[in-house]
């Protein structure tokens, strides 16, 4: 199996709360992933459900509530959920990766950007200018309005 793979210097810095060594009757007898996952040391893999999906197999092994999981996986038995400690988790952090910032930076923005201004008619146009060139506030607060009309006629004949 080929996958990407990120190297980072720190993964997290949560720090479980220590599992006493229990023996979980469900257990015994598992080849586990992390013989050692008693023991507070660093994540050596962090994997993606879309690994993970991969390299899970047919298996698995469930005790009461209190008790962890165990997936049988090409790494051996993967342990998950409930040691019987607490499990209360302080803070979360999510790391997303993409590729595309440009393209991501440019829809942001796209959104972003306000609407524009409806484009006017002709007609419409001709009443904002009156409006503008026509109307005045009076001393005492009020404004005067000057009515638009039409052109005069012309004189015939």
């Amino acid at each position: 199996m080929t996958f990407k793979a990120y190297v980072l210097p720190t993964i997290t810095k949560y720090r479980p709360p220590r599992v006493e060594s229990r023996q979980w009757p469900h257990l015994k007898g598992l080849r586990l992933a992390d013989p050692d996952f008693t023991k507070l040391g660093r994540i050596d893999l962090l994997l993606g459900t879309q690994i993970h999906a991969r390299v899970v197999q047919e298996g698995l092994r469930v005790g009461n509530e209190s008790m962890p999981i165990a997936t049988n996986s090409r790494l051996g038995w993967i342990l998950s959920g409930s040691t019987g400690g607490s499990d209360m988790v302080g803070s979360i952090v999510c790391l997303q990766t993409e590729g595309h910032l440009d393209d991501l930076l440019r829809s942001f923005w796209e959104v972003e950007e306000p609407p524009h201004a409806p484009l006017l008619s002709a007609e419409d146009k001709m009443c904002e200018e009156h409006y503008v060139s026509t109307t005045v506030r009076l001393s005492d607060g009020r404004y005067q309005v000057r009515l638009p009309g039409s052109p005069m006629p012309q004189p015939t004949g």
